[in-house]
């Protein structure tokens, strides 16, 4: 109740402000803002999202996959079942949860003449199932060229079912010096995730007719397992200009503009440093309770522990031709290497193990083995690699509307060598009625040694020690987009090759015959009077649905009435949007996870699917600040309980959300 009161208490504080005139938006002229792209060589502009549509989708989840497969709580961890759009990530351990976190690649820049902030902040669920989200941003120019900042994210959820609390922590402090030959940019962040893993409910028609906190769960008072991860990282990236244009001498740009200096290059060394480091800890009370189909160590209680840390350098450099001529030329040529440590938390050789093979079992449903070995718990196992490569990129752009791009990138020394990856991309713009057109062509090439945790691993419950060839994927599509009609379609088709995935044991398994995965998108808005009707379809069909399962289709929309009120005495606005969304998809084989290892994996249990996802929501906007006010999942109980995307974690059930956005830039 406090944190609507202090909602309510905004919102009286701003009404006044409902018949105030309209200001302009002086956030795109008086500040710049970009991301480092092209192997932090180039500096991208980008745009801040303050914008009134889809500010609903509160949960990141949502916002970085179209069609996500999670386990039904906010903050918890994560997968798109549309598989060219999942993230391939070093972070074994954490990239189901890298939606929620902060990472250094994805770093925003910025340079602004005035202190610049935002805050946003949504609640809801109920006094005992509330879940928060809080956002916070600010930064400022020391000056003129010298910017610091600092960004924190914070999503709180005590989840509707028993033992299903989220905490994912996100801080972080960056800064940047844009000189006229020299910039350095740096990144100093942290991320936390606290998760209670339940292992999903044990009887899924439970749900009809009992009360959410009343499900029986397979891991509950006397388990009390949990998940943590701690991930801290630091980047350092250095351009230095080595050639300039000779015109550049003469160039009349504003030193406070200094992010676009580099332009004025057309030789620059490039230097980036990465520190991360990350450790998991898995625990669990109970570990006889039935749940876990092999127990190795320790009969008592689970504490499983991994750390792997990496130390990255690369040197680089980076060519470009005049962006003033019509044929424009870049390239950038560099070596990096990376020191990596893993840990874990006992060696990899045990005896007496239990290998026998259950090529039927789908988990929780098998005894118990016990294999354990006292003399070798608590020794650690560490493994030091140092892993070597070359890498490079050429772009050309042949006049305003044609270029193409290559790049490549190949590992000689380390775990990884033989590692390679190879793309390219090629487009042409059209002039079309509403705008500009354009149709691109890219394809894709990797070789490359499953990931270190895929080959060595041992835990409590766990233990794989393998040695999986080398992966292989060829990937070509087609994409055609056209800003002014709304409109992009796009095709992709991958050759896989002894393909890494985990099996119905959650083992990791490799697939030695080589299959096909197709995927169809189009995306199509409509705007009629005042009604917007966003559209996203997704086709997919795999050659093997054994290891890799996807649904044939896949649809998301958002339909809303939008208008904005005029207050004529007063010159003022008021930006109103009222509307729902709608989730879907086809039954299918949809993943299982196991919160031991933290993996999503392959069953044969049962499919998930064919169940209609519905929220409505209101939104507004008045001047620099956005409301929402949302009802999640609205048919929950209406059309069936069949509401999972993954097996046996209940998405959760009808619940109401609110929030806002404040921006201050003075």
């Amino acid at each position: 109740m406090r944190k609507i009161g202090l909602l309510i208490l905004v919102l009286v504080y701003i009404a006044p402000s409902f018949g105030q005139p309209v200001e302009k938006d002086s956030i795109q002229p008086e500040m710049k803002n970009w991301v480092l792209s092209q192997h932090f060589s180039q500096r991208d502009s980008t745009v801040l999202d303050t914008l009134l549509t889809g500010l609903q989708a509160y949960n990141k989840m949502y916002r970085v996959n179209s069609y996500p497969a999670y386990l039904g709580n906010n903050g918890t961890a994560g997968i798109s079942t549309n598989y060219f759009q999942r993230i391939n990530s070093d972070f074994f351990f954490l990239k189901y949860n890298l939606p929620y976190l902060n990472m250094p690649e994805e770093q925003v820049y910025f340079n602004t003449k005035t202190p610049y902030s935002r805050f946003s902040y949504s609640t809801g669920g109920g006094k005992k199932k509330q879940e928060q989200n809080l956002g916070l941003i600010f930064t400022q120019n020391v000056t003129p060229d010298f910017n610091v900042g600092i960004n924190l994210n914070l999503v709180l959820s005590d989840g509707q079912y028993q033992y299903q609390k989220a905490s994912d922590l996100s801080f972080l402090f960056f800064t940047s010096y844009t000189g006229e030959h020299y910039s350095i940019f740096g990144h100093l962040g942290m991320n936390n995730v606290k998760l209670s893993e339940n292992g999903g409910i044990m009887d899924d028609d439970q749900l009809e007719g009992s009360l959410t906190e009343d499900v029986a769960t397979n891991l509950n008072e006397f388990n009390l397992a949990s998940t943590r991860q701690k991930n801290r990282n630091i980047q350092i990236v250095q351009h230095l200009s080595i050639a300039r244009f000779k015109s550049a001498k003469n160039d009349s740009t504003k030193k406070n503009e200094a992010n676009l200096n580099d332009k004025k290059d057309w030789a620059r060394l490039i230097h980036v440093l990465q520190y991360k480091k990350n450790h998991k800890s898995y625990s669990d009370n109970e570990p006889m309770s039935g749940f876990y189909r092999n127990v190795f160590q320790d009969t008592i209680s689970t504490y499983d522990s991994v750390y792997y840390r990496t130390f990255y350098n690369s040197l680089a450099l980076d060519f470009k031709s005049n962006p003033k001529r019509k044929f424009r030329f870049a390239a950038n040529f560099g070596i990096e290497n990376e020191l990596v440590k893993y840990s874990y938390n006992i060696p990899k050789e045990i005896t007496d193990v239990n290998k026998i093979t259950y090529s039927s079992y789908t988990f929780p449903q098998a005894d118990v083995s016990l294999n354990r070995i006292e003399t070798l718990y608590k020794v650690r196992t560490n493994d030091n690699i140092s892993n070597t490569s070359v890498r490079g990129f050429l772009v050309n752009n042949m006049g305003a509307g044609f270029g193409w791009k290559a790049e490549a990138r190949m590992y000689f020394q380390g775990y990884k060598a033989g590692n390679f990856q190879l793309e390219g991309m090629l487009f042409k713009d059209f002039k079309a009625k509403k705008g500009i057109s354009t149709f691109s062509i890219y394809g894709s090439i990797r070789n490359e040694r499953p990931d270190y945790w895929l080959n060595h691993y041992a835990s409590n419950n766990f233990m794989w020690d393998n040695d999986f060839k080398f992966e292989n994927e060829t990937r070509v599509g087609a994409a055609y987009k056209d800003v002014g009609r709304m409109f992009r379609v796009s095709a992709n088709v991958s050759l896989i090759g002894n393909y890494v995935y985990f099996d119905t044991i959650a083992m990791p398994a490799q697939e030695g015959d080589v299959f096909m995965v197709y995927g169809f998108d189009i995306r199509k808005d409509f705007s009629l009077w005042k009604f917007k009707i966003r559209n996203k379809i997704n086709i997919q069909s795999s050659g093997n649905q054994e290891v890799l399962p996807v649904p044939l289709l896949s649809y998301s929309n958002s339909t809303y009435f939008e208008h904005n009120f005029y207050f004529d005495w007063t010159n003022g606005h008021l930006l109103f949007q009222l509307g729902f969304d709608l989730l879907y998809n086809t039954r299918y084989y949809a993943y299982a996870y196991m919160p031991s290892s933290g993996r999503f994996y392959n069953q044969k249990e049962k499919e998930i699917g064919n169940y209609p996802f519905f929220d409505a929501f209101v939104n507004f906007k008045v001047k620099r600040t956005t409301f929402f006010f949302k009802f999640e999942h609205v048919n929950s109980g209406l059309t069936g309980y069949d509401f999972f995307t993954v097996l046996h974690y209940p998405m959760n059930q009808r619940k109401f959300m609110l929030g806002f956005s404040w921006t201050f830039y003075d």
